[in-house]
């Protein structure tokens, strides 16, 4: 039996949460944080997620701050989602290579772009061995 992938999906609504942990459980493992400090605790605890999903809009420590404080090889992993100004997806775009996807969103959308990074990641990391 294979290892599921690790999905850490971070967001201050809890609905948001239920929701990702119900499409993704049978492929992923979903950890789910409401804050960006309960995530960076549970990378800080040695949680290597495959992927993360991360809302720009977190209270308290935004999602851009949260990816721009974990290590560079993990903001690879980043799909950000985000219900507000372009403004706030521009200045995550030009930070970093992460997708970001409107809300509210289409999961099977969703799934299509965590795919998508996950197999990007996968190509740069055969391009580098």
């Amino acid at each position: 039996m294979t290892e599921r992938r690790v999905l850490l999906a971070v967001d201050e609504d809890r609905g948001v949460l239920r929701a990702m942990s119900l499409v993704f459980h049978r492929e992923w493992q979903v950890v789910t944080a409401t804050s960006a400090a309960d995530a960076l605790g549970l990378v800080a605890l040695g949680l290597v997620p495959d992927a993360i999903v991360v809302e720009l809009d977190l209270p308290h420590m935004d999602g851009l701050a949260l990816v721009l404080a974990l290590p560079a090889w993990l903001q690879e992993r980043v799909v950000f989602t985000s219900h507000h100004a372009s403004w706030r997806r521009a200045d995550a775009l030009a930070k970093t290579r992460a997708l970001v996807l409107s809300k509210p969103m289409n999961l099977d959308t969703l799934e299509r772009a965590i795919d998508d990074t996950v197999a990007g990641r996968q190509r740069a990391d055969r391009l580098v061995a």
